[in-house]
């Protein structure tokens, strides 16, 4: 197929072509290896949650859009270093979080993503559920009780 030959690009600049969305098969396709991704002074009024399986991605920049949210999926991206998205109409994650950068950004968008992830019971279901899939082996235990301790 056309899209796979894009499996090895790491930087792409689609930055002042007028577009509207990126189609989540061209993220799709891109997502092995894409490491930059510039979209500065588009018209791209929604990101596409497919932009969570960029998972090599550094540096995202959305300057000048028509961005009135960004995707929670983002919050996904332990790479993303660099997260510009100045100059559009976003009310979500808020100004005030936006003003703080790139890693209030994420850890925004990751709570979003996984509000309850410091839930005991969402966690044993989590592991559970890594055990099943094979990625943690049966014998795998884990305390998620907190300990007091005491001075001596």
């Amino acid at each position: 197929m056309f899209l796979t030959s894009f499996s090895r690009l790491e930087k792409i600049d689609l930055s002042y072509n007028k577009l509207t969305t990126i189609a989540p098969e061209l993220l799709r396709a891109l997502s092995p290896s894409l490491t930059e991704l510039l979209l500065d002074h588009n018209l791209i009024q929604e990101l596409a949650p497919e932009i969570g399986e960029c998972q090599n991605l550094k540096r995202l920049t959305l300057n000048s859009n028509q961005l009135s949210s960004l995707p929670t999926e983002l919050g996904l991206l332990t790479s993303l270093k660099v997260l510009q998205c100045g100059q559009n109409p976003l009310s979500f994650p808020p100004p005030s979080v936006v003003e703080q950068g790139t890693p209030s950004i994420i850890a925004f968008l990751r709570e979003q993503k996984m509000p309850n992830r410091n839930d005991p019971t969402i966690r044993a279901a989590l592991l559970h559920l890594a055990v099943m899939q094979g990625i943690l082996p049966e014998d795998f235990e884990i305390n998620f009780t907190k300990k007091k301790t005491r001075p001596v």
